[in-house]
């Protein structure tokens, strides 16, 4: 008697249903991969999957919304395949995006982040925003943040 190591987990479920036949969980076949565009550019998400009974296939952003067609995603939806893109991505865009395949036997996800490859920023404090009276020989120490992705060195 004692803890024993868990086993490993299956790659396929089946499940036998009286009414419905065999019914069987999804499974992914080629998961979203991480995805890193400049700001202004369309991103772009796919995901493969099998399963031999009816399933549903959606993909949700960082906050949990379904992902539709409208003026931001184009959703492209065929058999065992969904594909995402986002369209003029920006900052707020950025995060971690699933896909969910469900079928009757259960659901299973698959998630990848989308990231801002950008230009380094300058992100001038508005006390220099302002014009500043220096007189000549007279030192002057600014401190300017500046920020991007790589960060800047």
């Amino acid at each position: 008697v004692g803890i024993s190591h868990p086993s490993d987990p299956c790659d396929y479920v089946t499940i036998m249903d009286e009414s419905e036949g065999e019914i069987t969980l999804p499974r992914f076949i080629r998961e979203p991969q991480d995805c890193e565009v400049r700001e202004g550019e369309t991103a772009e998400f796919t995901a493969h999957m099998i399963c031999t009974s009816d399933y549903i296939l959606k993909f949700y952003n960082m906050y949990g919304k379904e992902l539709k067609t409208d003026d931001k995603y184009r959703v492209v939806k065929e058999p065992g395949f969904i594909k995402v893109q986002i369209l003029d991505v920006h900052e707020p865009d950025c995060g971690e995006y699933t896909c969910r395949a469900a079928s009757s036997a259960g659901a299973v996800t698959a998630s990848a982040q989308l990231t801002i490859r950008g230009d380094p920023k300058i992100d001038l404090p508005e006390e220099l925003k302002e014009r500043i009276k220096i007189q000549r020989g007279e030192s002057v120490c600014l401190k300017v943040p500046v920020y991007g992705d790589p960060a800047p060195m």
